[in-house]
């Protein structure tokens, strides 16, 4: 049975020193290096705390220690990533009131080994969700999300499990026909297209809440969360194409870290469709991992995005046969498509289980869950009239 441990005897401390920070991230490696060496991924870490998501005014990110009251040595460590997001409500006229608030993401919760068992793990989420309400780090409508790797496990600290299953796509063997032209997008080449989706997004919010009249509230979808993600698989391919490369990722700045990457593959991150009129009919997103015991590499979408005035369904086919292709004609070794199923509608699962190589309703292993500040708020989501929208890969953390 855990030790009984009192609450009140540790302390949550934020870390502005790097050496702490590292030491809190050479501990947590063991969980999360995946296919780089301890060292790498430490440095990694370093690199994607330059990224504009993680490091400008307002969305940043925070990087907390668990000591006693009566010790500085760190026993637990978490990580919080603060950003913009959207609220949605009806106000007292009728009318859909969208307000900016920030919501901020828990990651990196890591308990040392020799200070195992006495469940302060817990009290580590529990402080920080008091400081980030008494110290306004998020706001009072703001919200708390994660995604846990061990189940249900965050319900005790009041978070709602809300778990997308995951739909694993087989890579096609020959290449389809494509009624459209396909135009590959480079990475950090995102911008314009997420300010599209961002605008399509809000707009489809807006109808949605005055139609139910229940809140709604997502993470502001953008390029620099894109970029994150981009940023971190130019890392990890480096790292393991290129282990003697020399350039110094510590004392480098962003855009210098960007340039040097842009030679390192992959190369395209993403795919547009144009008509025959030369319009845009739709785009998709994906980030490239690597398993850890072979090197082989899978694509995860993060977006897929229909424009406008276009028929979703014969368009969103007509992306992942275009993704397909590309895989074909890149000639690595992807494995698969990863895909969340709220990025897409049921007749399109539906189409996937009939036509091609699946597997549909697989257990995702991040089970996304979420605290709204307010205890009103969390109250009218347990109810079913407050709505948590953008539930899917790209805000992942």
């Amino acid at each position: 049975m855990p030790s009984k441990v009192n609450p009140g005897d540790y302390r949550l401390q934020l870390l502005s020193d790097y050496p702490t920070i590292e030491y809190t991230r050479l501990q947590n490696s063991h969980a999360w290096k995946g296919a780089l060496l301890t060292e790498d991924y430490v440095t990694r870490e370093l690199v994607l705390g330059k990224a504009k998501i993680t490091s400008s005014e307002i969305n940043r990110l925070l990087v907390f220690c668990l000591t006693s009251v009566n010790n500085s040595t760190p026993l637990a460590s978490i990580e919080f990533l603060v950003r913009q997001a959207w609220r949605y409500d009806v106000d007292d006229h009728g009318e859909v009131k969208r307000q900016q608030v920030l919501s901020g993401c828990i990651g990196g919760v890591y308990t040392y080994p020799e200070n195992r068992g006495m469940g302060l793990a817990k009290i580590m989420v529990d402080l920080l969700i008091k400081k980030c309400r008494d110290e306004n780090i998020i706001d009072p409508h703001g919200f708390i999300f994660l995604y846990s790797e061990i189940g249900e496990y965050y319900a005790k600290n009041g978070f709602k499990s809300h778990p997308i299953p995951l739909i694993n796509i087989a890579p096609s063997i020959e290449k389809f026909d494509l009624k459209h032209t396909v135009e590959l997008i480079k990475y950090h080449n995102f911008e314009s297209y997420m300010n599209l989706h961002a605008a399509q997004f809000d707009k489809k919010m807006v109808q949605d809440v005055k139609t139910d009249k229940k809140s709604r509230v997502s993470v502001i979808p953008t390029s620099d969360l894109v970029d994150w993600f981009h940023l971190r698989a130019k890392y990890i391919s480096n790292k393991l194409t290129a282990p003697n490369d020399k350039f110094d990722f510590v004392k480098s700045n962003y855009e210098q870290i960007v340039h040097h990457f842009d030679e390192t593959k992959p190369e395209h991150f993403g795919l547009k469709l144009k008509n025959s009129n030369g319009e845009m009919t739709g785009f998709i997103i994906w980030t490239q991992d690597w398993k850890i015991e072979d090197h082989s590499s899978y694509y995860t979408v993060l977006k897929i995005v229909i424009v406008d005035g276009f028929d979703y369904n014969s368009t969103c086919i007509e992306l992942l046969k275009a993704m397909q292709n590309h895989i074909i004609d890149c000639n690595e070794n992807i494995n698969k498509i990863v895909l969340w199923q709220s990025e897409i509608n049921q007749d399109i699962v539906e189409f996937l289980s009939s036509n091609w190589t699946c597997k549909l309703g697989l257990e995702n292993s991040s089970r996304s869950a979420i605290l709204l500040s307010d205890e009103k708020d969390h109250n009218k989501l347990l109810e079913g009239n407050l709505v948590w929208k953008g539930n899917d890969k790209l805000p992942w953390f």
